[in-house]
Parts: structure tokens; C-alpha cells; sequence
């Protein structure tokens, strides 16, 4: 008979350096830093789709020559150029289409939640590290005629030493990481582990009435990883710090999936949410919808129309 998994098992789909931090809450985690390669990459993918969408834009103002769709045009290829990497980064959770398709995410170097701020700040910090030096290098005759010889020169040694920066740190971050507290993981390909109650008692005696009962959309925030996460808390009850581990999580999640009811007793709501939580997520591999974690792109919203 096979023995059971252990709770922290995953499989990380892209090989990166570990790294341990422990989250705000206390949790400790295991997390797999992302390559360089695959950094790379996931830009060069999103460098693609901000370039077609310019030729896309430049076509249509060559096909279409009118003064008001040429300015929307030129405004357009500002926002994209500008605000790309800062929408999806917030929207899909610290993932670009790039970063996605390399299962790559951007994270809080705390363990914290990851901050509008630190976004913004990181892709700010893009221009001067990326974007500036290759323009001085491509268009610095057609943009600065008149340059001096120096200037070839200087901003080829600026692109290499700064895109070159997250060769030379251990957790691979670049000038805009360090500046805004963040790095960038390999999501882990996780699998759903044996039930936790299936092989200990995980039921707090009460009656059946006074437990939790929790919605689809509520269930649906999180994914297999936060379960895993979940259950190893709920395993290490002989912590020091248990009790203030799991209250911290309990308002994590409650907070996040808007539980407005009081809770008395944490050990029975996180019990109860995740006996709820794993029903969820099984019901989810059997219809074919798997949701790897929190930052899956899948919103809440979406799983919920696709029961529908």
C-alpha cells in the first residue's frame, strides 16, 4: 500500500533556486525562484504582443490616414507602451501573458500581499533599466542627431551591466525588484493531496448546525496550493505559535472571502473551511476546471458562470 504524501509536496514546473520566507502570518514557505532564462522569456513574449499591437496600429493608420485616428493610434501605443506590464501585473496578480505562459509570478519578497505601489514602482524602474538604454542604442539617430560619440558606448555599458544585475544576486532580482520589495517565483505545479481527515481526525465535536457553511464564490478564491498551505497548519498543532498562526490566517480568509459572521473558535472555522475548500476543489478536477492557486487567472466570478 502506498504511503500517503507528504503535506508539503509539490512539483514546481519551472526549476528555479529555492527560497525560504515565512509570510506575514508566520507560515513558513517554500518557494522556487525563477530563472533567468525563463525571466527572459516571458519578456521577450510580452515585448512581442506590445510589438504587434504597434504594427497593428501602424497598419491601421496606414490604411486609414485621418488626423483624429492617427492621434487615437499614437494614444493607444502610449497606453499599451506605458501601461501594459502595470495592468496585468494587478489584474492577474503579479502575472503579465508572458509571465503566465512561463507560469511565472511576481511576489512580495515579505511574503505579504503584493501592493499597487510595488507594481507601479518596479515598472517604472523598467524604462530607465530597459527601455531607454535599447532606445539610445536603436533610434539615437533619429531621436538625438547631434549626440556625441560617448553616448553609443555608455548606453551599451548601461544595458549590460543592468540587464545583467540579476545574474550577480541570489534571488535574481532586478533594480526594480530590489526598490519595490518584490521578486519573481516559479508558480509550482501542485497536485491535490490525500484528504487530510481521510487519514486523521480532523472534526471538532459540535453540533452539525454550528458549522460554517460557505458559498461557491467564497470557495472559489482559492486554489490546490493554499489547501496544501492550509492543511499544514492545521497538521502542526504542536507549534509555539499555532494559536497566533492560525488566527492570522483565519482573518486572512475571512477578509478575503467577506465572511461577515463571528468566529469563536478559529481551529473549527479553518477545519470547516477546509473540508469545504477541498469538496470545492475536487468537484472542480472532476468537471475538468483546476485551479492551481490564488494567482490562477481564473477569477472567482468565471468559475462560478462556468457551474452555472
Amino acid at each position: 500500500m502506498a504511503a500517503a504524501p507528504s503535506p508539503r509536496q509539490y512539483r514546481a514546473r519551472k526549476e528555479g533556486t529555492p527560497l525560504d520566507i515565512v509570510s506575514p502570518e508566520g507560515v513558513p514557505l517554500r518557494l522556487n525562484i525563477a530563472s533567468q532564462g525563463a525571466r527572459l522569456t516571458a519578456f521577450l513574449l510580452d515585448s512581442l504582443i506590445i510589438g504587434g499591437v504597434a504594427v497593428a496600429l501602424g497598419l491601421l493608420e496606414i490604411l486609414f490616414p485621418i488626423h483624429e485616428l492617427q492621434m487615437l493610434t499614437l494614444v493607444g501605443f502610449f497606453l499599451v507602451r506605458n501601461f501594459y506590464f502595470m495592468f496585468f501585473e494587478q489584474r492577474w496578480q503579479g502575472a503579465t501573458p508572458g509571465k503566465r505562459n512561463l507560469r511565472l509570478q511576481v511576489i512580495d519578497a515579505g511574503g505579504g500581499q503584493l501592493t499597487v505601489e510595488a507594481i507601479i514602482v518596479r515598472n517604472l524602474t523598467r524604462d530607465v533599466e530597459i527601455f531607454l538604454p535599447l532606445t539610445l542604442l536603436v533610434a539615437s539617430p533619429f531621436i538625438w542627431p547631434d549626440a556625441p560619440g560617448w553616448v553609443f558606448p555608455l548606453a551599451m555599458l548601461w544595458a549590460l551591466v543592468l540587464g545583467l544585475f540579476p545574474v550577480f544576486n541570489k534571488q535574481r532580482r532586478r533594480i526594480g525588484d530590489l526598490v519595490a520589495g518584490t521578486l519573481v517565483i516559479a508558480a509550482p505545479q501542485v497536485a491535490l493531496l490525500g484528504d487530510m481527515a481521510a487519514s486523521e481526525d480532523t472534526a471538532t465535536p459540535q453540533p452539525d448546525g454550528a458549522k460554517p457553511v460557505f458559498t461557491r464564490a467564497q470557495l472559489a478564491f482559492y486554489g490546490i496550493y493554499e489547501l496544501q498551505v492550509l492543511e499544514k497548519i492545521l497538521r502542526e498543532a504542536d507549534l509555539v505559535n499555532a494559536d497566533q498562526q492560525r488566527a492570522a490566517v483565519r482573518e486572512n480568509i475571512c477578509r478575503k472571502i467577506g465572511w461577515r459572521e463571528t468566529v469563536t473558535d478559529d481551529l473549527a472555522f479553518l477545519k470547516a473551511f477546509y473540508a469545504a475548500q477541498r469538496a470545492h476543489l475536487e468537484d472542480h478536477l472532476l468537471m475538468g476546471k483546476r485551479r492551481e492557486d490564488k494567482f490562477d487567472g481564473t477569477s472567482p466570478a468565471a468559475l462560478d458562470d462556468q457551474e452555472k
